[in-house]
């Protein structure tokens, strides 16, 4: 099973991009777009057992 994100780059990313918005601003327009962090699809995945908390922190990098 992998766990992993994928940033589409759609209209509204790119146009933050150009102007040069903040990574946090780019990050709130990702998310109403469906946008999903790593650490948020290994949380689904330890919620429904599927994976356990040693093998979460093993491949989930410490920052998110």
């Amino acid at each position: 099973m992998g766990v992993h994100e994928v940033l589409v780059i759609n209209e509204g990313i790119a146009e933050a991009i150009s102007l040069g918005k903040s990574e946090a601003d780019i990050l709130v327009i990702a998310k109403k777009t469906g946008y999903m962090p790593i650490s948020d699809s290994g949380k689904r995945y330890l919620d429904n057992g599927s994976l356990s908390m040693q093998e979460y922190l093993r491949v989930i990098p410490k920052e998110d």
